[in-house]
C-alpha cells in the first residue's frame, strides 16, 4: 500500500493491522505485518515507534530462522538508522541483510540492497563505488521490469544523493563507473558491495597507463595493471566483470609470458617502467 502511493488509506491498515497483531497468529505472519507497521511509521515520520518495531521483528524472524523476513527486517531497519544519521549502525544492518540475501540467491532483495549499499558508500565519500552500485541496481530494476516507488524514493534521498555523488566526480569518470555496475550480474552485485576493500580514493582505473611488453593481450594488460595495484583475483574479476576463474588464468599466463613468479614481480615491473 505504501509502495503504491495510497496513503489515505494506510492510518486505517495500521489500525486493522494491530489489531490482527492482538490475535492468533503464527509468527510469520506477525512478522510480515509488524514490519509493514514500521513502515508506516516511517512514512507518518515516526522513526523511534519504526526502530521500535523493527528492532523487535529482527528478535522474531531469527527465533523463527526465517532468513527471508530478517532479510527483509534487516533492510528496513537498516535504511531507518542511516535516516536517524547513524551511518555505521545503518551499514552494519544492510551488510549483514546483504549477506543474507546473497545466500538465499534472493535477486530481487538484491536489488534493494545493491541500490541501500550504494547510499552507503555516497554517505562515505565513496562516489565511484556508489556510482557502479547505483548503476548495477538500475540495470537489474530494468531487467526485472520494476521501479523504485515514491516511498522508496521519499524516504531514501536517493535522487539527492545521486546529484551529490555525480557532481563530486568528473563526466567521464562517473559514466565509466555507471556503466561498470550495469554490466555486473546480480551475484556480481552484491559480492562487490560487500567487499571490503577501499574505493574512496582510487578513480576508475587506467590500464594502458604504464603498457606492458607486446606478449600481452590487451586484457592482460589490463589485468596486470590491477595485479599492479594490489588487487584481489576477486577485486579484479568485480571490476572487469570476469570470473575468478577468468582472472585466474589471466594472471597464469600473465606470469608465464613475462617469466615472472609472482604478482609482486609483476607490480615491480610496472614501476620500473
Amino acid at each position: 500500500m505504501l509502495h503504491g502511493g495510497y496513503r489515505e488509506r494506510v492510518p486505517a491498515f495500521v489500525e486493522e493491522a494491530e489489531a490482527l497483531m492482538q490475535g492468533d497468529l503464527d509468527g510469520h505472519a506477525r512478522a510480515f505485518l509488524r514490519m509493514t507497521v514500521a513502515s508506516a511509521a516511517m512514512e507518518q515520520a515516526d522513526l523511534e515507534s519504526a526502530v521500535a518495531q523493527l528492532e523487535e521483528n529482527l528478535i522474531l524472524c531469527r527465533e523463527l530462522d526465517d532468513l527471508r523476513n530478517t532479510s527483509m527486517s534487516l533492510f528496513v531497519l537498516g535504511m531507518a538508522e542511516l535516516k536517524r544519521d547513524d551511518l555505521d549502525r545503518g551499514a552494519a544492518l544492510l551488510e549483514e541483510g546483504a549477506r543474507i540475501t546473497r545466500e538465499l540467491g534472493d535477486r530481487l532483495a538484491g536489488v534493494y540492497y545493491a541500490w541501500a549499499l550504494g547510499k552507503v558508500a555516497a554517505l562515505r565519500g565513496e562516489p565511484v563505488r556508489a556510482a557502479r552500485l547505483w548503476g548495477a541496481a538500475e540495470a537489474l530494476r530494468e531487467y526485472m521490469g520494476m521501479s523504485l516507488s515514491q516511498f522508496d524514493l521519499a524516504h531514501s534521498g536517493y535522487e539527492q544523493d545521486l546529484a551529490n555523488a555525480r557532481s563530486s566526480l568528473d563526466e567521464r569518470t562517473w559514466t565509466v563507473a555507471w556503466s561498470e555496475g550495469r554490466a555486473m550480474s546480480p551475484e556480481q552485485a552484491i559480492e562487490y558491495a560487500l567487499s571490503a576493500e577501499d574505493t574512496s580514493l582510487r578513480a576508475v582505473p587506467e590500464p594502458h597507463v604504464a603498457p606492458l611488453p607486446d606478449p600481452l593481450t590487451r586484457r592482460e594488460q589490463e589485468v596486470a595493471f590491477l595485479v599492479g595495484q594490489g588487487l584481489s583475483n576477486r577485486r579484479i574479476a568485480l571490476e572487469l566483470t570476469l570470473s575468478e576463474h577468468t582472472v585466474h588464468h589471466h594472471v597464469t599466463n600473465i606470469l608465464k609470458k613475462l617469466n615472472l613468479t609472482s604478482r609482486e614481480q609483476v607490480a615491480s615491473r610496472l614501476r620500473n617502467r
